[in-house]
């Protein structure tokens, strides 16, 4: 009995503990930036609507997303943000902008340019569209900051004072979208999620990536949203009666259950910049934490935003009927589609029709040569090949021109086997 009270009482003080981590102001600093970022483009004419924090999935990586501090959808297309809060001085370095005090460079036009690809190439994928209109700026919120002239002068570098007008510019030679092409953009932008989240009750959070399959089965993401734990009792009732924790569910329609646990319980959580959890491999014991929280319901490629999708885009031969008052936003982001059908990819990709794809890559025979192409209709979903005798009539000059791989594709489906075996064809 008296060593189970010490046990208690030792469980008791150690989560205690680990539930007061504090948060790190840097952190705090830079998120206040990407949200005050968020609201003034929010407030700029010709902005339909904005987000934080989305994560644009790659689709040439089997599981990743790179995530946009703000992106914003205006009457010309997309805008990406990348928020930097840096101070001291900040320079133009071999085309790039870099901060003097950092003791390695870190690419930043780069990264950001790819994720303005992969939001492309989702597009093809997931709205049927191979011209979509995206442009990118980088945004120094730091007043403290001394930029160069040569940085200030870069069409893709603003302040926040330059950043409307810098957008503009970006924009300038591009035609308003019409109603149903912003509909179909703002369809696409719901597809994407934000970061898991940890939160702690003295304010720290972590944000990065649940490992779904160590996460009970009764917690699962398609239905809660968020996941709040409590020390169910006060010191002298947990020394008598033992660790008990007090979780509250909310899920994504609102609903709330509780429930009572018994830990331990450990959960993965990791992220791209840090080792965390108490092995530094993203493991926590649940009792330490205050919240856990999904960054999305459903994965873009999923069934689900199939289904949704096929529901909601418009194309030119429809009455378009999107409304560009702000108070839109959106408001069918999360559609209430529980347990959405299953697309039928045999009828989807039936003989005869046509599909807008990407090249992922050219199948290389004994030989050395070229003699087909692996083409994503689906990304991460489906894929068909599209022999090289289907392309005899093109120039070998032009092929690395037209069919280089991540380059968009029209395709006609000539026959299917599976989703992993359609035959291909471009006529």
């Amino acid at each position: 009995m008296i060593k189970h009270a010490f046990a208690s009482v030792g469980w008791f003080l150690r989560a205690s503990k680990a539930r007061k981590k504090q948060s790190d102001e840097m952190r705090i600093a830079a998120e206040k930036a990407e949200l005050d970022v968020l609201d003034a483009i929010k407030e700029m004419p010709g902005v339909i609507s904005a987000w934080h924090a989305l994560r644009i999935q790659d689709p040439t990586r089997r599981i990743g997303a790179g995530e946009v501090d703000v992106l914003a959808l205006t009457t010309k297309g997309f805008a990406l943000i990348e928020v930097k809060h840096w101070t001291g001085s900040i320079q133009m370095i071999d085309g790039d902008i870099v901060q003097e005090k950092l003791q390695r460079k870190r690419p930043v036009f780069e990264p950001l340019e790819k994720k303005a690809a992969d939001l492309k190439r989702c597009a093809r994928s997931l709205i049927r569209e191979d011209a979509l209109e995206v442009t990118t700026i980088v945004a120094l919120t730091n007043s403290n900051a001394k930029a160069s002239d040569e940085v200030l002068r870069h069409p893709g570098v603003a302040r926040m004072k330059s950043l409307s007008e810098k957008i503009n510019r970006r924009f300038s030679n591009h035609e308003p979208l019409s109603p149903h092409t912003l509909n179909n953009y703002a369809e696409l932008a719901a597809c994407f999620g934000t970061w898991d989240s940890l939160g702690f009750e003295g304010g720290a959070t972590h944000i990065g990536d649940f490992d779904d399959r160590l996460m009970p089965q009764e917690w699962r993401r398609k239905k809660y949203q968020s996941i709040e734990i409590s020390i169910a009792h006060g010191f002298w009732k947990t020394m008598v009666l033992g660790p008990k924790l007090s979780i509250r569910l909310t899920s994504w329609g609102g609903n709330v259950t509780a429930e009572y646990l018994t830990p331990p319980l450990f959960i993965k959580h990791t992220s791209p910049w840090e080792k965390g959890g108490v092995d530094g491999k993203g493991h926590y014991p649940i009792s330490y934490l205050r919240t856990i929280t999904y960054g999305f319901q459903y994965e873009p490629f999923g069934q689900h935003h199939e289904q949704r999708l096929e529901m909601n885009l418009q194309y030119p031969t429809e009455e378009p009927s999107i409304s560009l008052d702000k108070e839109v936003q959106l408001k069918r982001k999360h559609n209430h589609l529980e347990h959405p059908s299953r697309v039928d990819y045999s009828q989807k990709f039936s003989r005869g029709t046509r599909h807008k794809g990407t090249v992922v890559k050219h199948l290389i025979g004994d030989d050395g040569s070229v003699y087909a192409l692996l083409i994503a209709l689906v990304e991460r979903k489906v894929t068909g090949m599209l022999k090289m005798k289907e392309l005899n009539h093109l120039n070998p000059e032009m092929f690395q021109a037209f069919y280089a791989e991540g380059k968009p594709v029209d395709v006609q489906v000539l026959n299917y086997n599976g989703q992993k075996n359609i035959q291909l064809t471009t006529r």
